[in-house]
């Protein structure tokens, strides 16, 4: 079994140990409102004084601009950022460009590029996300063997000086894109 086949079996592992772990932690009930995509609930909900940026009493600690984002669901992502959601606002270090990112989301990376989000603001982790597509999984959305050219071209339409830097990160980003046979991103990523 060769290095890469068994960072992926690892990782998989890892992955199914987690699924077993129990429930999913409490989340607020605006989060769970952006979770299933509910525009009119998120509306009423912040017009009541629910906060829009407010994060999860437990678990992982996100706001609802997060859950909708990692659910893929336009609707309250339109209705968050309409109602006052701050689209800076991270949990931990993740924010909510690097979680469309990192997602495969390119019309997602397009509507928080396109309403401020900044692509250095992550340091210099976005751009090699973007490029490594399917290395950067979730229990709930499994991306392993996926190109996300879309997302690369994305990031680089609203900023073309974007580049892989010369770490570790750069060439993982890279190792991942080529494992997947992302040519087209592969032509697209350039070092720092």
């Amino acid at each position: 079994m060769s290095r890469a086949s068994r960072v992926v079996l690892a990782f998989l592992v890892a992955a199914a140990a987690c699924a077993c772990a129990g429930p999913m932690p409490e989340i607020t009930p605006l989060a769970s409102a952006a979770r299933e995509g509910d525009a009119q609930t998120i509306a009423a909900m912040v017009a009541a004084g629910q906060d829009p940026n407010g994060v999860d009493p437990g678990g992982n600690h996100w706001t609802p601009l997060l859950h909708a984002i990692h659910k893929g669901r336009r609707p309250a992502i339109d209705a968050l950022l309409a109602t006052g959601a701050d689209v800076h606002k991270k949990s931990g270090e993740l924010s909510p460009l690097m979680m469309a990112v990192g997602n495969g989301q390119a019309d997602m990376v397009r509507r928080l590029l396109a309403v401020g989000a900044d692509p250095r603001a992550d340091g210099p982790g976005i751009f090699p996300a973007a490029v490594a597509g399917g290395a950067l999984t979730d229990i709930e959305n499994p991306l392993l063997g996926r190109c996300n050219v879309d997302v690369v071209k994305a990031l680089l339409d609203h900023d073309p000086s974007l580049r892989l830097p010369r770490n570790a990160r750069g060439h993982l980003s890279l190792l991942f894109a080529r494992l997947n046979n992302c040519e087209d991103v592969l032509r697209l990523a350039r070092w720092g």
